[in-house]
């Protein structure tokens, strides 16, 4: 794993770099495009549980981090086509 901050001013949370087992969507976008998934801490590790909790800042970092890549996106220049 890898830690760096995000390539972007407007983030001040560090990004993490980790291989995962979860496919979700991206398994079947993937083949096609690049895609990631952002994932932020829940208490104690406990996910898809009634347990779990995640604090409110950290479910905004999540979201802003998720905006500052749309924005980042939108503004880029279009891939060529394969």
């Amino acid at each position: 794993m890898t830690r760096s901050s995000f390539n972007n001013p407007r983030i001040r949370h560090w990004v993490r770099r980790m291989p995962s087992g979860a496919g979700r969507d991206a398994q079947m976008v993937a083949p096609n495009r690049p895609c990631a998934m952002i994932a932020v801490p829940s208490k104690g590790g406990i996910r898809h549980n009634v347990r779990e909790y995640t604090a409110p800042a950290e479910i905004a970092a999540g979201a802003n981090l998720l905006l500052q890549v749309m924005l980042a996106a939108a503004t880029s220049q279009p891939e060529p086509a394969r």
